[in-house]
């Protein structure tokens, strides 16, 4: 079992004393603790060797679906402050990374049911199996 979790990582760099660990933390620090969270679980997902790319591109969808339909979403609230406001004071909700629940993170990859991304619905049954390939030179 994969024991490396976000806040092990942001521990770990806190007793790096290099000027590399310091800015890392600080970068950390910055940012949504839901996405932190959130993309860590995505790279162990997808790291799996059951993860072909159909699977990849639904399981980002799923992401991306999530991130955008959240009442409260991150992703706007970093528009807002990046590119509306220009405050760069980010409000995330949770506001903490010890405030993210793993519930909440799996969440991001349930099923959308009737909104689930179908790659047959966008590419026939070739495109798919050139992709499984990694030949795309054809697409």
């Amino acid at each position: 079992e994969d024991t490396l979790t976000v806040e092990n990582i942001m521990e770990k760099l806190t007793y790096l004393k290099s000027e590399f660990g310091q800015q890392s933390l600080q970068t950390l620090e910055r940012l949504s603790p839901t996405s932190l969270k959130v993309t860590l679980e995505a790279l162990r997902r997808g790291k799996m060797e059951s993860m072909d790319i159909a699977k990849t591109l639904q399981m980002e969808f799923r992401m991306g679906q999530r991130f955008v339909r959240h009442q409260e979403s991150d992703l706007f609230e970093g528009v807002r402050a990046k590119l509306v406001e220009k405050d760069h004071s980010p409000k995330w909700n949770p506001s903490n990374i010890n405030s993210v629940t793993n519930d909440y993170v799996m969440s991001f990859f349930d099923s959308l049911g009737k909104h689930e991304l179908e790659l047959d619905d966008i590419w026939n049954k070739e495109h798919l199996d050139l992709l499984k390939k990694e030949d795309t030179s054809k697409l």
